[in-house]
């Protein structure tokens, strides 16, 4: 009997010693909104509510079409575990623990904040590149997003967008400052608007004596943020520019961990598909 895998840190893929193809997009947004309450029985009208913005006459006829063709799709993988069950109201989904890449990502993300705060950043540093690594896009890439989908996928990029802080974090603290400048560039670039990207940018080219170009990143976070928002930089980027003119970043100490990088609240639970 082969293992389930559930990936969901990119296009939706289910492998149970084969990989098990859902071609349909209403089939796999159905399979994600019970990947997300497995364990828990989901309402006929969630799963409608997710599925059209205006529900036709059939809907809930047309959703129990889908789920009789997933039951049969997934019939592989009935025997290592993951099974829909018809209950009053609606449908659970059965799966085993720990089934998925969003379950390991989860528990690699906990592992690396404790490595940081525990003083092994380099530790932290790999345990991060490992979690990165399993995203192969997108969260639920190839899933028509309905509001439940696309609540998820915004929980899962921020999780992501925080442990990148966090690697970044660790490469400074086990003094690959010039690891970090390369991470926090790329997030910049990606979140032009997020102004602790910029700030931590400024922080690690002045803590690597680079002066100039932490010059030059605070001007260019500057006009970022009032081009595109009208507002000034924050308190933590104006102390960052009185340190570099006065070439001192002798006040300045590394976070712990970026305030990011914390698990946004009430996420592992609606994330149980992932163990």
């Amino acid at each position: 009997m082969s293992a389930v895998r559930v990936n969901t840190l990119g296009p939706l893929q289910i492998t149970a010693g084969t990989t098990l193809t859902v071609a349909a997009g209403k089939q796999r947004a159905v399979l994600a909104v019970l990947l997300l309450y497995a364990g828990r029985v989901v309402p006929l009208h969630r799963i409608v509510d997710e599925l059209w913005e205006q529900a036709p006459r059939t809907a809930v006829s047309l959703v129990r079409q889908y789920v009789f063709h997933l039951r049969r799709i997934l019939e592989p993988a009935k025997a290592a575990g993951l099974e829909i069950h018809t209950l009053a109201g609606g449908y659970q989904l059965s799966l085993p623990a720990a089934a998925g890449d969003a379950d390991e990502f989860h528990r690699l993300v906990l592992l690396g904040r404790r490595q940081v705060t525990e003083g092994r950043p380099a530790e932290a540093r790999l345990t991060a590149d490992r979690a990165l690594a399993l995203w192969r896009g997108p969260a639920f890439a190839d899933v028509p997003a309905g509001p439940l989908i696309a609540a998820e996928r915004e929980r899962l990029d921020e999780a992501r967008l925080g442990l990148q802080e966090l690697a970044a974090t660790a490469d400074m603290r086990s003094g690959d400052v010039t690891g970090a400048v390369g991470r926090l560039r790329a997030l910049v670039i990606e979140h032009p608007l997020r102004e602790n990207l910029h700030e931590a940018l400024v922080l690690a080219l002045l803590t690597a004596g680079r002066r100039t170009d932490a010059m030059i990143a605070y001007r260019r976070a500057r006009a970022t943020l009032l081009g595109e928002l009208g507002l000034e930089p924050g308190a933590g980027l104006r102390r960052l520019e009185r340190a570099i003119r006065d070439d001192d970043v002798s006040r300045f100490r590394l976070p712990a961990q970026p305030a990011a990088c914390r698990w946004p609240a009430g996420c592992a639970p609606s994330c149980r598909y992932a163990g």
